[in-house]
Order: structure tokens, then sequence, then C-alpha cells
């Protein structure tokens, strides 16, 4: 099963000189990694402009099978490319019920943001600072990012701790003992407040066996932007 993520361009003649530059800059994980492309099932391919029903529109299509820091570094490329390019709404529909999307959330300025599929909402790209993270309401919090569009704030730990869970680690000594430290908390706790303190505690066991991952993984993600990013505003 395969997925697209696109962001729409702010108009054709931009566009064909982005695409075209992302043709010839943009690196696959595998070689961001110095991993050859075999080691990554689901992988992303290169950038597309044949995006349905979004003529103005760059993505990237992948494979359900793409998980871990690969997904994280196509999702944060996706964003920055939001940032620089992208178009921009000032209300928009970022989520959905059961019963279809919700209502509208109008933001302070217009906002880049990015599609999933063919979702019939939008993910707004919310540039902050650490310090501005308190600022936003709670449900904002989520989609805050950098200059580059990687994730910040509280949701991007949660985001990176699944990211180093998933990156093919599980067969090795360290994850088998954080999963036995995860194991001796027991059974979440239903009483709201020490449900709370349970997840906090198991976060932390969590940091403290897969943060060198996450830095790592972190830091090639950060460096590849920064070349694409500096690539980038040579041309414009």
């Amino acid at each position: 099963m395969g997925y697209t993520i696109s962001i729409p361009v702010q108009d054709l003649e931009l566009r064909t000189k982005f695409f075209q530059f992302m043709e010839k800059n943009f690196r696959h994980w595998s070689i961001v990694t110095g991993k050859t492309p075999d080691e990554w099932r689901g992988s992303g391919g290169p950038p597309t402009d044949d995006v349905f029903e979004r003529p103005t529109s760059i993505g990237f299509n992948y494979q359900s099978g793409m998980g871990g820091f690969e997904r994280d570094y196509l999702y944060s490329v996706i964003r920055w490319m939001a940032i620089k390019v992208g178009d921009r709404l000032s209300e928009m529909t970022i989520d959905e019920t059961d019963t279809g999307p919700k209502m509208a959330v109008t933001f302070p300025q217009p906002t880049p943001y990015y599609h999933y599929d063919c979702e019939p909402f939008e993910n707004p790209v919310l540039v902050v600072t650490e310090n501005q993270i308190p600022t936003l309401d709670k449900d904002s919090r989520h989609w805050a990012v950098d200059e580059l569009g990687i994730r910040i704030g509280p949701t991007a730990i949660n985001h990176q701790l699944m990211s180093a869970s998933e990156a093919r680690l599980f067969n090795e000594g360290p994850i088998n003992e954080m999963i036995e430290e995860v194991r001796a908390l027991g059974q979440k706790p239903k009483n709201p407040d020490e449900e709370e303190a349970w997840w906090e505690r198991r976060k932390e066991i969590q940091l403290k066996y897969l943060k060198p991952t996450i830095d790592e993984n972190l830091t090639l993600i950060r460096k590849e932007i920064q070349r694409l990013d500096q690539l980038w505003m040579s041309e414009v």
C-alpha cells in the first residue's frame, strides 16, 4: 500500500523551478546515512509532481513499510519545502472526526501546510522557537517546527521515541534491557493523574536507552536539510 505527501506551491513557474531543484539535489535517506538502498523497506522515492488532483503540487510517494527516521526525514523535508515555496492559508481544517472534518481553524497569519494523501484536511507548518511553544494552544503544539521544518517541543519527543523504537533495534541488547524496564512499570494506571506520571516515567526510561540514536539521526536530518536550504537560497 502506498501513500503520498505533498505541498501546493505558490505558482506554476515557481513549482517548475523548485521541482527541478529537488530532482537535482534531493538525496535518498540511504545516501544520507551512507547505507545501501536495499537496507530500507518501503523507502520513499524521488520527488514527484504527479500529484492526484493537485496540479501545482510537489510531493513524495512511499510505501507503508517505511518507518523510523527515514519517515521523519521525508516529512521534515516536505515541511521545509512548505516553508520555502508552499502556498499559505489563514484558515484551514486541520483534523477530522468519525463524522467528517472538524470546523476550520483560523491562524493569526497565512501559514504553510502539506497534504497527506487525499484527506480532506491540511497539516499546518507552524514555525516557532522553543520559547514560543508555551504560547500555542495545546492542539497547535502538535504542529510546531523550527525554521527547517523539524519538529520541536513535546510532540517532537514522542515522534522521535517512536522512530527510534522502529529503527531496526529490537534485536540489540540495550533495547531488550529497555523493554524489561518498561515492563517493570506494570500496567498503565486508570487514575488520570497517575497515568500521566506513568507515561512520563516510561519516556524517561526510553530516552535513557534511545537518546544516542535519536541524536545521531536528528543530526543527519538537520545537516541534510541545511544543505538543501543553502543550495536553494543560493538560487533565489
